[in-house]
């Protein structure tokens, strides 16, 4: 039996309802994530689905078919990282459906931290604070230790006032 995941291709800007459309067609089922925006024109306001993950459409199918989904006009690539095609858990997608189906205003974050990375507070009264993400704990709330003291300090604070250090980042 083939393995079904669900893989995700990477399309050209505001192409992903024509691709999610052209990946149904071929007998693969697509999930295109959407949810309601209200854009201002100059004489009105009107609702409109934008993709939640702009340039994103998944496909639930196996990597065999990778190769002949690839030909949609519209898609650039499937997404990789080290050689292997990024696949979305069926768990991750079930929560990406439940937020969007309970019409909870659903906002994108930067993903770019993992437990252990090393940080600096870029902002607030912790800018210039070095130490290490230990966890993230609820809406941006980080545990970040201090290495120098042999203390752990449990901040409320943004994303992006964080910043993951680097070998070439300067330790001033």
């Amino acid at each position: 039996m083939t393995n079904l995941e669900w893989y995700v291709a990477y399309t050209y800007p505001k192409f992903e309802k024509r691709v999610s459309e052209a990946i149904s067609r071929t007998g693969v089922q697509a999930f295109l994530p959407l949810q309601m925006s209200v854009r201002q024109w100059s004489d009105r306001k009107k609702k409109i689905e934008l993709p939640l993950f702009p340039n994103y459409v998944f496909a639930y199918t196996s990597v065999q078919m990778l190769s002949e989904l690839r030909l949609i006009d519209g898609i650039t690539r499937f997404i990789s990282f080290g050689g292997k095609f990024a696949a979305a858990s069926n768990d991750e997608i079930r929560i990406i459906k439940r937020l969007l189906s309970n019409n909870m205003t659903v906002q994108r974050e930067r993903f770019s931290f993992r437990v252990g990375d090393p940080v600096i507070i870029n902002y607030g009264p912790l800018q210039g604070m070095k130490g290490k993400l230990v966890q993230r704990n609820g809406k941006n709330r980080f545990v970040v230790q201090i290495d120098s003291i042999q203390q752990a300090l449990s901040v409320e604070v943004p994303a992006n006032y964080l910043r993951v250090l680097t070998a070439s980042t300067p330790s001033s």
